[in-house]
């Protein structure tokens, strides 16, 4: 069985990452991808898209309109026996094409999050949640990182939900070392002589979080370290390297790659900020992308048993509190962050990292069951 696969970029870890897993399925994958780099030599068939830029979907709504008419002579897209697409710009590009050369294929629609503009009452919102009305009739399936984008988004404010699975953002299983044991713990009397070290790592976008970091690491007299690591954009903190230089007990580290790379991350984190607001309105992350995502840090840190600290009323904070995994805040973080940390001691941690590191792998591993399962729903 073949899929043709549609992603905003190639360079993407989880695009790779996705490809892989549909590979270790048995499935041959075909990719038609944008780039925000050079190109390079991937490790899929890729057919070139075209550069993108982070931070401009609605320059990439210009590719729906050039990117069918450029593939309408590819002849292996005859052949696909599924579409699937990675966020709504690049669903709309996979059904112009597949109407065109293969229209009994199914439709995927992997929804990795939900753009702010989906979430407004603006014409343009009203406008671009409408297409994605119409491109969800002609949807197979639905696949969602996060349950409640499910019910917080598509029942609420699109009304009409196609067949949907669940793949959490769960690591790969390739390449993982040994999960730490819940009992073998650092020396205590070597903690108590160094301060606690909190960990933020991913897509660097998030402007609240950072500035809240940076506050709690400057602010006396909790004794932290704040380590970020990750890739910064492009449109965002374009300019955190700098500052997180300047900041005392701050030290920003650069991207991160592979299981060696989560190991350096997370192995002597004590802690891990989960949330970000990116996508959020002002005063929280109430109602938005930020509140419904379950991102991979939550389950990048906990394999490597960093704590999370999640908010309350989010995705996340609902994820930590049902397994007894972490620290659960409320807004505002600005307020209660502080506190909590400067209310923790070492013990503290080791407690709740001993339920952390207790939990199921398959908590935070990946299996290829939910993907195996989700395409056993649409398979011809």
């Amino acid at each position: 069985m073949t899929v043709a696969f549609f992603g905003q970029e190639a360079g993407d870890p989880a695009v790779q990452r996705r490809i892989a897993a549909l590979t270790r399925c048995g499935w041959s994958v075909d990719a038609y991808t944008f780039r925000r780099e050079s190109a390079k030599d991937r490790p899929f068939e890729n057919v070139d898209l075209g550069l993108t830029h982070d931070g401009q979907f609605v320059h990439r709504l210009g590719a729906i309109i050039r990117t069918p008419h450029q593939l309408r002579h590819v002849d292996r897209l005859k052949a696909a026996d599924i579409f699937w697409a990675r966020n709504l710009d690049m669903l709309a590009i996979a059904d112009r094409v597949r109407r065109r050369v293969r229209p009994s294929a199914p439709l995927v629609y992997e929804a990795l999050d939900i753009h702010r503009l989906l979430t407004t009452s603006s014409p343009i919102g009203l406008a671009l949640r409408g297409w994605e009305r119409q491109l969800l009739r002609r949807t197979a399936l639905l696949i969602v990182s996060s349950p409640d984008y499910v019910s917080e988004y598509f029942e609420k404010r699109q009304g009409r939900v196609p067949p949907w699975a669940l793949i959490e953002n769960r690591l790969p299983p390739a390449g993982l070392p040994p999960r730490p044991h819940p009992d073998i713990l650092r020396p205590q009397e070597k903690k108590e002589r160094r301060p606690l070290r909190l960990v933020w790592a991913g897509k660097l976008r998030c402007e609240r979080s950072f500035a809240l970091l940076r506050h709690i690491a400057t602010t006396p007299p909790t004794p932290l370290h704040v380590d970020i690591w990750g890739r910064t954009s492009t449109d965002r903190l374009t300019d955190l390297d700098q500052i997180a230089a300047a900041t005392p007990h701050m030290t920003f580290h650069g991207p991160y790659a592979g299981a060696e790379g989560l190991s350096r991350v997370y192995g002597n984190a004590d802690l891990v900020w989960v949330n970000d607001y990116l996508e959020s309105r002002p005063g929280g992350a109430a109602a938005t992308n930020s509140a419904w995502q379950l991102p991979n840090r939550l389950y990048e840190g906990g394999y490597f048993g960093a704590v999370p600290v999640a908010v309350a009323n989010t995705a996340s904070g609902r994820f930590v509190k049902a397994h007894d995994i972490g620290f659960v805040i409320e807004e505002p973080t600005e307020a209660s962050l502080p506190a909590l940390l400067g209310a923790l001691s070492h013990a503290d941690i080791d407690a709740k990292r001993r339920r952390l590191l207790a939990a199921p792998r398959s908590v935070f591993v990946d299996d290829d069951t939910p993907l195996r399962a989700a395409m056993e729903k649409i398979a011809p």
